[in-house]
């Protein structure tokens, strides 16, 4: 893998992801990424041994969170990096959505239970997770084959995105609505411990001619977008590029890695095969690094 290319969008066991940090920066070495961030949902706790272990195997580690945030009635997720993940707002602030979510995901499974499905607390007790999710609940259930069964008879398959679409959004039998920050004062909150913030795969969230929902997004403070994600068809990519131009935002790059769902590829896959930035686009990004944070990469 080309040293000019690099994932800022990857998920470890802490949120919904399913490899260790360390496990994960083993292979990023392996791939020699010229730069790599974790963005677990909503946690920072993990951040502090994660650069400690990107120091040791001497691989450009930037800090990073991911955040469900509202705006103007949209859900969104903002992506957060090289913030002071120690600063005491932003913990606090943190700490209380995840322990909000941890007692949303509870409920969802008292909901399940009613239904019939064997999904204990216990279970869900035992994950590494800071922040839990649906996905958690929705592997817990699947690995047992009576409960598999019932899910793809019911959800019509055993693909993620189709169980929650069945069970847990609002028309679903255990849906549980999940509280979300607001996108300007995050992206000021990054701002102000020293971060910057990238808008995470906008055209999953947004259609194209809502551009003028991150055009005021980028007059509250918003620095990136990320246009080169498997969440993007090319038209897609080409689109948000322009804007990203037009707004003078910074682009950014990330695979939103989670391994289930994109099997063992780092770093960007889609359909097709390997999605590799243009070289000219992490120069362009170096240069963001340099001219707006105290980060530089050093191997």
């Amino acid at each position: 893998m080309s040293k000019n290319q690099f994932d800022l969008h990857l998920h470890t066991y802490y949120s919904d992801g399913v490899n260790a940090p360390e496990d994960l920066l083993r292979r990023i070495k392996k791939q020699n990424l010229a730069l790599a961030s974790f963005t677990d949902h909503n946690s920072i706790r993990h951040i502090r041994q994660e650069i400690l272990l990107a120091k040791k195997l001497k691989v450009n580690f930037l800090p990073g969170i991911e955040i469900s945030v509202v705006y103007e009635g949209r859900h969104l997720h903002l992506l957060g990096y090289n913030f002071d993940y120690k600063n005491p707002e932003l913990e606090k602030i943190i700490f209380e959505i995840g322990a909000k979510r941890r007692a949303g995901i509870f409920k969802v499974a008292a909901k399940l239970r009613n239904l019939g499905f064997d999904i204990q607390n216990s279970e869900l007790k035992k994950l590494r997770a800071e922040y839990f999710g649906l996905s958690h609940i929705i592997h817990i259930l699947l690995k047992k084959p009576q409960e598999r069964k019932r899910i793809i008879k019911e959800a019509g398959s055993a693909d993620i995105f189709a169980i929650i679409n069945f069970y847990f959004t609002e028309a679903g039998d255990a849906y549980v609505p999940e509280g979300y920050l607001p996108a300007v004062k995050m992206i000021k909150l990054i701002k102000a411990t020293g971060g910057f913030t990238s808008l995470a795969h906008p055209g999953s969230h947004l259609r194209l001619y809502e551009d003028g929902l991150i055009a005021k997004l980028a007059a509250g403070g918003l620095d990136g977008l990320e246009v080169f994600t498997p969440k993007h068809n090319w038209d897609q990519i080409i689109h948000y590029e322009v804007l990203a131009k037009k707004l003078r935002l910074a682009v950014t790059a990330g695979s939103n890695y989670h391994e289930d769902f994109h099997q063992h590829d780092i770093p960007i896959v889609t359909p097709l095969g390997f999605l590799k930035t243009p070289p000219k686009v992490y120069a362009a990004f170096l240069q963001y690094l340099q001219e707006h944070t105290n980060f530089k990469p050093i191997y």
